[in-house]
């Protein structure tokens, strides 16, 4: 059974809004400031939370690991 060419395109348009785009994704910044590592810990949802590295806090994100 064909599909009309209406549906297919509104699946197709749909499926790429779900997609990421590069201009959305977040950068790895080769210019960060010191970091530190935060030991891995578990939430009041009994999520796990593995230990990972993140800067000082500070009033600006130019100087984040990652930046948008």
């Amino acid at each position: 059974m064909k599909k009309p060419i209406g549906y297919l395109l509104g699946i197709a348009i749909v499926s790429s809004l779900l997609v990421p785009t590069a201009a959305e994704a977040k950068r790895y910044n080769p210019n960060h400031g010191p970091t530190h590592k935060v030991s891995g810990y578990t939430k009041k949802n009994g999520t796990q939370v593995k230990s990972y590295d993140r800067t000082k806090a500070n009033h600006t994100k130019r100087d984040n690991l990652y930046i948008d």
